[in-house]
């Protein structure tokens, strides 16, 4: 085992035995909010809206539209394919038991993806691993884990069988698609492939998980209205519109409508992209005029999928408009490689989003006098960097341009 995972289990395991120091003279919630977790009383209360959620099924009730059962009357806005889990007789005594096993089962995927490091390496993904958006989600035992391990399986899989034919992974993403939809921005794991079986099978599973959503969409749109839009403790394209707007109803009387956030970010959106593809299409022209020593080949790597998987997870969630903070865990998939460029003649993109990472998931421990919307700020960086990033990973059946260089980008020294 390299020095830096070694470091990096040290700080995981510290972490945790701090918490268990803390909480010997002072309630466990309390503990975390210690090392800036929003927690809340009692632990696991993710998991615990489930659990109420099946309970409240076994005696009839629509727990998309009412949980009674739940301590906060919380609905269980899952996809109803959770509610199955009701034959197994769960009820919220074994929170504490599943809750634990998540969270230990996040890890273990976590240090099973996690390659060889450096000390320094080991440090910054420990310190990533235990910032407060993390472990946000390990606290309330959300069932955003349950797709970490899924998804980091996949990878851990392919990595060490790279010749593991598409469709395995593909199935995990299926199956995790379904049970919280948003993991159907992990078929990024197809730009490994062939552009022809990219868009064949992509367009394929895009158009039926289109009809999945067709056919639930009454239930979508229950889970939609019963999960909350807080900028708090959240990240997404709409936050920062958001916030925006509540600092105007606050200083002139008047909000900023919600349709007008939406056209807003939509626009900025659009104008984002088009300014990504422009950029490399004009770093992959130039390329082609320079020797092959001053190019730097992006589209391999060891860690390439875990990279594509990561970014398309961020840049997916990020356009859904609002998400909590403990789903940034995905940004974790990405870091190996970004180790990896930091490494190459070129690294000003990759060093502005290995900034803005820790920035966005320590920013909940800012003082709110101080932090004048640094994680929303961040988050735009990081989504920017990392869509451009991710198109240069897949340059070769991008075809910016008709001649070798193409298949390269200028790795450019600062």
């Amino acid at each position: 085992m390299s020095s830096g995972k070694v470091l990096l289990v040290i700080i995981v395991l510290s972490y945790f035995g701090v918490i268990g120091v803390l909480s010997i003279g002072m309630p466990l919630h309390r503990a975390w909010r210690c090392l800036g977790v929003s927690a809340e009383h009692p632990t696991f209360l993710d998991t615990r809206v489930i659990l109420s959620g099946l309970e409240c099924h076994r005696l009839g009730f629509d727990v998309l539209r009412e949980n009674p059962c739940d301590i906060g009357h919380r609905p269980m806005n899952y996809p109803r394919i959770w509610q199955a889990l009701g034959h197994l007789s769960l009820t919220q005594g074994h929170a504490l038991w599943i809750g634990t096993a998540l969270a230990v089962l996040f890890f273990v995927s976590l240090f099973s993806l996690c390659p060889a490091l450096t000390w320094k390496e080991g440090f910054f993904y420990g310190v990533c691993a235990c910032s407060p958006s993390v472990m946000l989600g390990v606290e309330r035992g959300n069932n955003d884990l349950v797709m970490f391990v899924g998804m980091a399986g996949m990878l851990s899989l392919l990595r060490r069988m790279p010749q593991l034919k598409i469709g395995l992974p593909v199935l995990a993403i299926a199956i995790l698609s379904v049970l919280k939809l948003y993991p159907i921005f992990g078929l990024g794991i197809l730009m490994r492939e062939s552009k022809a079986t990219f868009l064949k099978l992509g367009g394929f599973l895009i158009a039926l998980f289109g009809l999945y959503l067709f056919v639930t969409w009454e239930d979508i749109r229950l889970i939609s209205e019963g999960t909350p839009r807080k900028t708090l403790l959240s990240y997404g394209g709409l936050v920062l519109f958001q916030q925006l707007s509540d600092g105007l109803l606050v200083w002139q009387g008047v909000r900023f409508p919600r349709s007008w956030q939406i056209v807003s970010f939509a626009i900025l959106l659009l104008i984002i992209v088009v300014g990504v593809l422009y950029r490399i299409n004009v770093m992959s022209r130039r390329s082609a005029s320079l020797p092959s020593s001053a190019h730097f080949d992006m589209t391999s790597g060891e860690h390439l999928d875990a990279f594509r998987v990561g970014a398309c997870l961020y840049l997916g969630s990020f356009c859904l408009g609002n998400n909590y903070d403990y789903r940034l865990m995905f940004l974790l998939f990405v870091l190996p490689q970004l180790f990896v460029w930091l490494r190459s003649p070129s690294r000003r993109a990759v060093t502005v989003t290995l900034i803005a990472i820790p920035m966005t998931l320590f920013a909940s421990r800012v003082p709110v006098q101080w932090n004048v919307n640094i994680d929303e700020w961040a988050n735009w960086v990081i989504f920017v960097q990392l869509l451009y990033l991710l198109g240069n990973s897949c340059s070769k059946w991008l075809s910016w341009s008709g001649d070798q260089g193409r298949h390269q980008v200028q790795m450019k020294a600062e």
